[in-house]
């Protein structure tokens, strides 16, 4: 049986700015399985924020009225987290469709995993959450400069 292609790509990402709300272009992959990352961009040098496919309690698609671009506006979906929603645009529908099943299917794989792994250590009270936090380092970053100020 053949393993699927990784997931990666050009997505772009809507700032969680109240002020200013922009879309920011962003490089996403789906990294050890286990978290998605995204990057300034396809160097993977600047590492922006992840999310963990654990914590990813759905993904859907949406349409947004401001796009930087009319191709866009169909185009969108998004990531729903306990703690965030990410608002994203790929770069067509059909792109963003793709997105959406494979995303859903890689957060039933590992939701599925993580009830055997239970399943099999009914005596343990470890969740397996210890380590696997949202991190965007763009809004770290923001709230800082904020404090500063």
């Amino acid at each position: 049986m053949a393993s699927a292609p990784p997931l990666e790509g050009y997505l772009r990402k809507l700032k969680p700015n109240f002020l200013k709300r922009q879309w920011q272009r962003r490089y996403f992959r789906v990294e050890d399985a286990c978290k998605l990352s995204y990057y300034e961009d396809d160097s993977v040098n600047s590492l922006r924020g992840t999310i963990p496919l654990k914590k990813i309690t759905k993904v859907e698609r949406k349409l947004y009225q401001k796009v930087p671009e009319k191709r866009h506006a169909k185009a969108g979906f998004c990531i729903i987290t306990p703690s965030r929603t990410f608002d994203l645009l790929a770069e067509s529908e059909a792109d963003a469709e793709f997105w959406v099943r494979r995303l859903e299917d890689l957060r039933l794989s590992v939701e599925q995993d993580a009830q055997s792994f239970v399943d099999f250590n009914e005596d343990d009270n470890n969740s397996g959450d210890e380590g696997l936090v949202e991190v965007d380092v763009e809004e770290e970053q923001r709230q800082q400069q904020q404090q500063q100020q």
